[in-house]
């Protein structure tokens, strides 16, 4: 490899020999051949080993292609500013031509102008978003797969407190009603037996006279010796 070769176009020329033999290993497989596996292994372990020369050397043109794609963007940012400053220019002009400032001949030759410049930076603009693309691509290939970072273990839930059984209250026992006995029949109230009838006094016996009651004025003495003579 020729050392006036700009580090850009040995890159390129890295890349096609990765994508030959990227083609060769894949076609080796499946090539319809009678060769022992001893020799599709040796023929498949010289394409591999060339294959990882390819990468190894890629990667020391990392910076150059790193600087490559900053310019690119660089300039792409650049006539992306000057697009937009024409069209400034050429929306006033058009203003000024509405108000009568600019006849059309001005009119024209500004549009026209302007319209030219667009066309350009727009072609421009194509080229270096192409090429911008291409090394993001070239980076890509050099920096190799990246690894699929393993997924964050999910934290398991912190185990929730059991909340302590409470016993089911027992079954208050059943009541057992005692049936309260009657009251007892008071035995009925004997009815009045009927007074026995007064003996009749024998006859001739002497019948009872009550007593007159004495005078209020009667001496004591007197009520007595009557009282004997009774």
């Amino acid at each position: 490899m020729a050392d006036t070769e700009s580090p850009l176009a040995q890159v390129d020329q890295l890349l096609q020999q990765r994508s030959q033999y990227e083609q060769w290993l894949a076609k080796l497989d499946g090539a319809g051949s009678r060769a022992p596996e001893s020799v599709r292994g040796k023929v498949r372990a010289d394409y591999e080993s060339r294959l990882a020369g390819v990468m190894a050397e890629l990667r020391t043109h990392a910076a150059a292609v790193a600087a490559a794609l900053a310019g690119h963007r660089g300039t792409l940012s650049a006539l992306q500013a000057r697009r937009a400053e024409i069209e400034e220019r050429l929306a006033e002009a058009e203003l000024r031509h509405a108000v009568g400032e600019f006849t059309d001949d001005e009119w024209g030759a500004v549009s026209q102008e302007a319209e030219s410049a667009l066309a350009e930076i727009a072609r421009q603009a194509a080229g270096e978003e192409a090429e911008i693309a291409r090394l993001v691509e070239v980076e890509g290939v050099i920096a190799g797969p990246q690894p699929v970072p393993a997924p964050a273990p999910t934290p398991e839930p912190e185990p929730v407190a059991a909340e302590p059984e409470v016993p089911e209250p027992a079954p208050a026992p059943a009541t057992r009603v005692v049936p309260f006995p009657a009251p007892a029949a008071e035995p009925p109230a004997p009815e009045p037996s009927a007074a026995p009838p007064m003996p009749e006094p024998p006859v001739g016996a002497p019948r009872f006279t009550p007593k007159a009651p004495m005078p209020a004025g009667r001496p004591a003495a007197t009520r007595g010796a009557v009282d004997e003579l009774d």
